[in-house]
């Protein structure tokens, strides 16, 4: 640690504040330093193997797409569902229609009709 001078140090001139090191706190900052390190290690093992070890083929694409279908068929045949969908449809709907003619009323009200 360089030397301080004693003359730059006088307190009605200057706000100075020393910061001491502190030891008890420098094996915590290596712990989290070791832990970090373990974490990004860990991620990069985890990167190179999912990209060596993953399977050529795209399972994922033909699962999404079955996915999709079954569920869009399901809806469509199920007559609950269907019948709950056009339930929702409705009510949305009719919240538009309401939110129109409430700001056509405030519009009106706003203009002294």
């Amino acid at each position: 640690m360089s030397k301080i001078k004693p003359e730059l140090l006088s307190a009605e001139e200057h706000k100075v504040i020393i910061l001491k090191n502190s030891p008890h706190h420098l094996g915590l900052i290596k712990a989290n330093r070791f832990l970090l390190l373990l974490v990004l290690s860990l991620m990069a093992v985890v990167l190179v193997m999912g990209l060596f070890l993953f399977p050529t083929k795209d399972m994922f694409d033909e699962l999404k797409a079955k996915q999709a279908t079954v569920s869009t068929a399901y809806a469509l045949q199920n007559p609950v569902l269907s019948a709950e969908i056009n339930i929702l449809k409705g009510q949305l709907v009719g919240l538009i229609i309401a939110s129109q003619r409430s700001t056509h009323v405030l519009r009106c009200l706003r203009r002294g009709r």
